[in-house]
C-alpha cells in the first residue's frame, strides 16, 4: 500500500452524511484516498468482490439494518476492515458491531478529517496485526510452510472431501535421519538451513494443489 491511494468504500445511503465524508478525507494534507460511495449492502458486497483497503459501513441501509448489516458484510470479506458509522443514538449498536469484528466506529455528527484519518489508519493496522496473527497460527516461521495446526486443519478438509468423493487421500511421512548429528556440527543455524532447504526443495517436487507440512522438529 505504500505510494498507493488507500481505497476507501463508503456505504452510505443518505447523501449529506456521504458529502460530509467526501469532503473530510479531501482535507487530509497527509494521506491520499480514493473514495467510491455506494448507497446499498447489496452494491457494496459487489464492489468489496472487486477489492479494497477500508469500509465506512453505514448500518441503517435501504436493504439492511442493525447489526445484520455488519454481519453480512463481514462475512462477504473478513479480511477487510471494516469502521461502522453510527449516529449518535446508535452508540450501543455500534459497540455491538466492533465487539462482532468491526475494527472501529465513528459517530458521523463527530466525524473530523483528523479523527477520520486517524480510524481508517487504524482499522487497516489492526487487521494487519490480526491476519498477521492467524498466519502464525498455522504457518512454520523457520520453513514457511504449513505447521502441526496447519496441517491437521487442511488435511481433515481433505479428508471429508475424498470420503464425500469416495477417492482415497495419499498421505506421505518423511523424516531426516540423524539430523541431531547436524545440529552438534554445524550449530542450530546450521540445522534451521538445512530444514528451509528441505523445504524448498520439497516444493519443487510437488504440484500446487498439493498439501506440504512441518508437523515437527525434524
Amino acid at each position: 500500500m505504500e505510494g498507493q491511494p488507500i481505497r476507501v468504500l463508503l456505504v452510505e445511503d443518505n447523501p449529506g452524511d456521504a458529502r460530509l465524508i467526501r469532503e473530510a478525507l479531501r482535507e487530509t494534507t497527509t494521506t491520499e484516498f480514493a473514495l467510491d460511495v455506494v448507497d446499498t449492502l447489496a452494491a457494496g458486497l459487489e464492489r468489496i468482490s472487486a477489492g479494497v483497503d477500508v469500509v465506512l459501513l453505514d448500518l441503517s441501509l435501504p436493504d439492511a439494518s442493525g447489526i445484520a448489516t455488519f454481519s453480512r458484510a463481514h462475512a462477504a470479506a473478513p479480511q477487510i476492515p471494516i469502521v461502522v458509522l453510527t449516529g449518535n443514538e446508535d452508540d450501543a449498536l455500534a459497540v455491538s458491531a466492533v465487539n462482532a469484528g468491526a475494527q472501529d466506529f465513528l459517530s458521523k455528527r463527530k466525524v473530523d478529517t483528523q479523527l477520520l484519518t486517524r480510524s481508517i489508519r487504524y482499522a487497516i493496522e489492526r487487521q494487519r496485526v490480526l491476519d498477521r496473527m492467524r498466519q502464525m497460527a498455522t504457518i512454520d516461521d523457520l520453513t514457511g510452510l504449513a505447521n502441526r495446526r496447519g496441517f491437521l486443519l487442511l488435511c481433515q478438509h481433505e479428508m471429508d472431501l475424498a470420503i464425500r468423493r469416495r477417492r482415497r487421500l495419499p498421505l506421505l511421512f518423511l523424516d531426516l535421519d540423524r539430523f541431531k548429528e547436524v545440529n552438534d556440527t554445524f550449530g542450530h543455524s546450521g540445522g534451521d538451513e538445512l530444514l528451509q532447504q528441505v523445504g524448498v526443495r520439497l516444493r519443487r517436487c510437488i504440484r500446487q494443489s498439493d498439501m506440504l507440512a512441518r508437523i515437527g522438529g525434524e
